[in-house]
């Protein structure tokens, strides 16, 4: 079987979208794939590759399907349902928190420095691999 290795990230942030693709895009053996919204990251799964999703990124604030509502469709698919979620925001909304955690995704706010932003992407590729 071969090794699940492709992240997605959805974010309606350009500059967010570059930041953490800069950050994957040094570690080989990944690849990463970014959206403007969920239902444009829904509408990429639907189209295949299922099998090789390791890791999805979710932005809460977006157009057309925030982060909280694609998370509520990702879980009700079976083959998905386990997939490891990260929601990685800059909500401090108790209640977004509370959301995303009853879903199953893991929450991580985003930094202001490149340093944070490189270990905050290590520890998204330690949930890819299941470390």
């Amino acid at each position: 079987m071969e090794a699940k290795n492709l992240i997605l990230y959805a974010d309606d942030d350009g500059d967010d979208r570059d930041m953490l693709e800069s950050i994957f895009s040094s570690h080989s053996g990944y690849r990463f794939r970014t959206f403007p919204d969920g239902q444009a990251l829904l509408d990429y799964i639907d189209g295949g590759e299922k099998n090789q999703i390791c890791l999805i990124v979710l932005d809460i604030n977006m157009p057309r399907l925030g982060g909280i509502e694609t998370l509520r469709q990702l879980r009700q698919d079976i083959q998905l349902v386990d997939l490891p979620v990260i929601v990685f925001t800059t909500s401090s909304s108790p209640g977004d928190r509370i959301s995303a955690e009853s879903l199953g995704a893991s929450v991580f706010t985003k930094p202001n420095s490149l340093a944070e932003i490189a270990e905050v992407g290590q520890k998204m590729l330690a949930l890819c691999t299941g470390e």
